[in-house]
């Protein structure tokens, strides 16, 4: 597991166990694999943890299936069975997961026959983040609900279900709920300030559902980076009908306002393209929709397919077939079967009716 031939001696190994409770991963990786380690259980242990806070998840699974092999005591063997979950969680290998934790039933029962709560507590955490992610909120709920209500004498953990069990609330869209879970964490919770960032953002999605705009819209002043850049789109998709025009032109703005340099750049320009069509601005909306090329296919067809009509009612008919046959020769496999449908079935009728 290490690069060196050489068996690492007690002394160097209680100083890599306190390096590791002050976190110093880097510094004992340099250690690690300068020695010989196959043989300790622990010290797998050590570099699967670290190689895994590193996302180097494969590495990560080596260490932890080799110290299993190693057959440790009862104990050490769920921790390292639990690490090894945790790492196929993270590698979104969902099937590994369950294949995992399913040889420990006695894991998954209040009271358990586990001596260890903590240990059961974290098993929940990572089945629950398992299902998340499989997008089974309801069971991923119901195991987080158990953690927070029956299952560890860790605060952490506790602190950690909170905190996730928000999370998959407000991926369920269950907001006020999410919001309810992020106000129970305490100030001093390694969770509070994310915590403090999502029930803003729940805060935001109810505003939406309201259909309250104008609060939306002046809520994501407080918001930066790619996060207010993904709520200035989810707005400007919602407010699309809206009848205020200073509330389109500020989002307008912002759209605009999204950097070129940005992931979200295509669809800030697709949505500032339609606003400035909807404001009778059809120049505005020409030059911007335009900057979208074709290797941004679903935005590309977009925007192709508003330049068309734009052109259409402008009585420009070769320019408007030009935008419709270039959706029609975007390569197959594009877009899903039913976006393709809609895309080629607009570009053949507004084609078809071009004098």
């Amino acid at each position: 597991m290490g690069v060196g031939n050489m068996t690492i001696d007690r002394k160097e190994k209680t100083k890599v166990i306190g390096m590791f409770n002050q976190h110093k991963f880097d510094d004992i990786l340099v250690i690690l694999n300068q020695h010989d380690i196959e043989d300790d259980v622990t010290l797998l242990t050590i570099k699967g943890v670290i190689e895994s806070i590193h996302n180097n998840y494969d590495a990560a699974i080596k260490s932890f299936e080799t110290g299993l092999a190693l057959n440790p005591e009862d104990n050490a063997k769920i921790d390292i069975i639990l690490n090894l979950a945790d790492s196929h969680c993270r590698h979104k290998r969902r099937d590994k997961v369950a294949e995992i934790l399913k040889q420990f039933p006695s894991i998954f029962k209040f009271p358990s026959t586990l001596s260890n709560p903590d240990q059961i507590a974290r098993s929940y955490l990572i089945l629950a983040w398992n299902q998340f992610e499989s997008n089974e909120y309801q069971k991923s709920l119901d195991l987080l609900t158990d953690i927070i209500e029956k299952g560890s004498a860790c605060p952490s953990l506790i602190e950690n279900a909170i905190f996730n069990r928000g999370i998959c609330n407000f991926q369920d869209k269950k907001y006020n709920e999410a919001i309810a879970d992020y106000n129970r964490l305490s100030n001093g919770s390694e969770f509070f300030s994310n915590g403090k960032i999502l029930k803003f953002l729940a805060e935001i999605e109810i505003r939406l559902i309201e259909g309250d705009f104008d609060t939306a819209e002046s809520m994501i002043s407080d918001l930066k980076g790619e996060v207010q850049e993904r709520y200035v789109i989810k707005i400007a998709e919602a407010a699309a009908n809206s009848t205020s025009t200073e509330l389109q032109n500020r989002i307008f703005d912002r759209l605009q306002s999204i950097s070129s340099d940005s992931t979200n750049y295509a669809t800030a320009l697709l949505w500032a393209g339609q606003y400035a069509y909807n404001n009778n601005n059809s120049a505005k909306s020409i030059d911007l929709l335009k900057n979208i090329n074709e290797k941004q296919h679903e935005h590309y067809a977009r925007a192709q397919n508003l330049l068309g009509c734009i052109e259409y009612q402008r009585e420009k008919y070769v320019l408007a077939k030009e935008h419709f046959n270039n959706i029609l020769a975007l390569p197959p496999g594009t877009f899903t079967k039913n976006d393709r449908d809609v895309f080629e079935e607009n570009a053949s009728i507004n084609e078809a009716s071009i004098p």
